[in-house]
């Protein structure tokens, strides 16, 4: 997984080895524990059946996390006026406030560019291929909702409003480069994981 992150997205895998420290597998139920007592750390679920691009989209999920921490950590207020509503800065990428938002869409775009690279590039065939379709028009119906939230222009300083500018216009250039696949493939019943079985169900071409 991590070679094929290398060869389509070199410039975040190169994030990724100066940031995450420490890899931690796991077998059991799916969680997150992206939070800032366990920085630098990622935790993947090795349960049997998992698949090479379930990895992809576990590794660049997490460590963009990781990434967002490191770059937010002490400089909040770069991106957010603390003194109007203090509950936007709550720590962490958990809940429903703006920097929650913010990590978000920060996951969601290196996520949706990095499955998007290893289709364009045919990495993957039949079965994986097929889950890559799924995780890439999953993860764009995740990055739409959050582009759509709403965001306060007086909760933001003008470096905040920037990014999310740049948020919105990885979203629409990918949105454009995979618009057939996602008014092709079904996902409308997916779990917050994404679950390849229910894929196929919801999909005769599987």
């Amino acid at each position: 997984a991590l070679e094929i992150i290398n060869s389509v997205f070199p410039s975040f895998f190169n994030l990724i080895i100066r940031s995450v420290k420490m890899v931690v597998f796991f077998t059991g139920k799916d969680n997150s524990f992206a939070s800032l007592q366990t920085h630098g750390i990622i935790y993947l679920n090795v349960k049997k059946g998992l698949s090479v691009v379930s990895f992809i989209d576990d590794i660049v999920h997490q460590s963009a996390h990781v990434i967002f921490n490191t770059i937010t950590l002490k400089s909040k207020s770069t991106f957010f006026i603390s003194n109007h509503n203090k509950s936007n800065l709550d720590n962490g990428p958990g809940g429903d406030n703006l920097y929650a938002r913010f990590h978000g869409l920060y996951t969601m775009c290196f996520i949706t560019y990095c499955l998007t690279k290893s289709y364009k590039k045919k990495i993957f065939n039949g079965t994986q291929n097929l889950e890559l379709v799924g995780r890439i028009v999953d993860n764009m119906i995740k990055f739409e909702r959050l582009v759509n939230l709403l965001i306060k222009p007086e909760d933001c300083t003008k470096y905040g409003l920037e990014w999310f500018a740049v948020f919105k216009t990885v979203y629409n250039n990918l949105k454009m480069e995979n618009n057939k696949l996602i008014s092709n493939y079904d996902v409308s019943n997916q779990p917050y994981v994404f679950d390849f079985d229910i894929f196929c169900k919801s999909n005769p071409s599987c």
